[in-house]
C-alpha cells in the first residue's frame, strides 16, 4: 500500500495539482480582497466570505479533473496491467487510493483555512469549518473516483461528478421542496406530486452539502452544534458507501 500511495503522490506532483490550486485560490482570493475592500461596511467579513466560497468550488472541481483524468490516464496507458502484476490485489488499490485521496484533501483543506485566519476569522469555528470542508472534499473526490472507475468516458465521469457535487449543495432546497404540502386537487395533481417524490428521494440519496462548510461559521458564533454531528456522521457514511461501491466495482471489471 506504500509504493501506491507514493504513486498518487508522484502523480499529485506531475499534474501539478497543488499548485494550480494555490495559484487558482491566491487569484481568487485577490479578488475577494477588491471586491470586499469596496463593500460599504463589514469590509473583512465580506472578503472572509468570498475567500471561503471560491475556494470551495475551485478545489472541489479542480479534485473531480484531477482525479478522473488520472484514473483515466491510468487504464488508458495500461498502468493499472502493471500495478495488479504485482502481488498486490484490487481492494488494496481502493483502499491506497482512499487514503491517498483523504490525505490530499486534508493538505488542500488547509490552503484557505490559513488564508481564513490571516484575514480575521474566528479560529475554533474556523477548524470546524476546515475538518467539515476536508469532508466535502474527500466525498466529492471519492465520488468522482467511483465514477471514473465506473464510466469508460472520462467525459461521462465529469460530467457525473459535477452534477453529483451541484445536487449536493442544492439539497436545502430540494429538501424543503420535498417537505412542502401541496393541496392534490384537479388535473395537475401529478405534476405537483411527482417532483416532489423526486426532489424527497434525491434529498435522502444525496449527501446534505448545503449544511457543511458554511460560510457564517467563520464570520459568527455557532449556536447549534446538531448539524455538526449531523455531518460528521453522514460524511463517514458515504465514505463507506463509496468506499465498498468501489470495492464491488474494480472485482468486477476485466483487465
Amino acid at each position: 500500500m506504500l509504493a501506491l500511495l507514493k504513486f498518487f503522490a508522484l502523480s499529485v506532483k506531475r499534474d501539478r495539482l497543488l499548485i494550480s490550486l494555490f495559484l487558482l485560490i491566491f487569484i481568487s482570493s485577490a479578488f475577494s480582497i477588491f471586491f470586499g475592500g469596496n463593500a460599504i461596511a463589514e469590509q473583512t467579513q465580506m472578503i472572509v466570505a468570498y475567500i471561503a466560497s471560491s475556494s470551495r468550488i475551485i478545489i472541489n472541481l479542480g479534485m473531480i479533473v484531477f482525479i478522473i483524468t488520472h484514473i483515466t490516464r491510468l487504464f488508458y496507458n495500461k498502468e493499472i496491467d502493471f500495478v495488479l502484476s504485482k502481488p498486490i490485489s484490487r481492494k488494496s488499490i481502493i483502499c491506497a487510493y482512499t487514503l491517498g485521496i483523504s490525505l490530499l484533501s486534508l493538505l488542500i483543506a488547509l490552503i484557505p483555512t490559513a488564508l481564513l485566519i490571516a484575514f480575521g476569522s474566528l479560529i475554533q469555528n474556523t477548524f470546524i469549518w476546515f475538518i467539515s470542508f476536508t469532508f466535502e472534499i474527500v466525498i466529492t473526490t471519492t465520488f468522482a473516483f467511483l465514477t471514473s472507475l465506473f464510466f469508460r468516458s472520462q467525459v461521462s465521469a465529469i460530467l457525473a461528478s459535477f452534477t453529483f457535487y451541484i445536487g449536493a449543495r442544492m439539497m436545502g432546497f430540494f429538501y424543503m421542496s420535498a417537505r412542502y404540502d401541496y393541496i392534490y386537487t384537479g388535473i395537475d395533481s401529478l405534476s405537483k406530486w411527482l417532483p416532489q417524490k423526486i426532489m424527497y428521494i434525491t434529498s435522502v440519496v444525496l449527501p446534505r452539502f448545503d449544511l457543511y462548510t458554511q460560510t457564517n461559521w467563520l464570520l459568527y458564533e455557532i449556536k447549534s452544534y446538531e448539524n455538526i454531528k449531523f455531518i460528521a456522521v453522514q460524511a463517514v457514511m458515504y465514505i463507506i458507501i463509496l468506499h465498498f461501491a468501489a470495492f464491488y466495482d474494480i472485482e468486477k471489471k476485466e483487465f
